[in-house]
């Protein structure tokens, strides 16, 4: 399994909206690919919105590690904010010391080598 990384959070809900929408569309592209990735911002925007739960990385944090875990790989979306984003931070600094590859991608799905 895959684990995608990429920037959420922001005071801004617009902002927030954005990102979702393109991590979502990178995850669906390679899981038509066949590629298992689990991405959590997919899988909780929209948990987050409807239950009125926070969005900030520290709410999220447990659940981002435990998922990360049990990761074969990191793959990070470098959206924007990827380079100040704490949550982003901490899951390649958990990544590092799990030694769980990491990948980086550009939000078109190429990776930068």
């Amino acid at each position: 399994m895959i684990y995608l990384a990429s920037p959420y959070s922001s005071q801004d809900q617009d902002v927030r909206f954005s990102r979702f929408q393109q991590v979502r569309e990178f995850a669906a592209e390679f899981l038509m690919r066949k590629v298992h990735i689990f991405s959590p911002i997919v899988y909780a925007h929209e948990m987050a919105e409807v239950h009125d739960l926070p969005t900030d990385a520290l709410t999220w944090s447990s659940f981002n590690i435990s998922m990360l875990r049990r990761a074969d790989a990191l793959w990070l979306l470098q959206l924007d904010g990827w380079v100040d984003s704490l949550g982003v931070q901490h899951e390649l600094a958990l990544a590092q010391a799990c030694k769980i590859p990491v990948h980086y991608y550009l939000p078109n799905g190429t990776e930068v080598l």
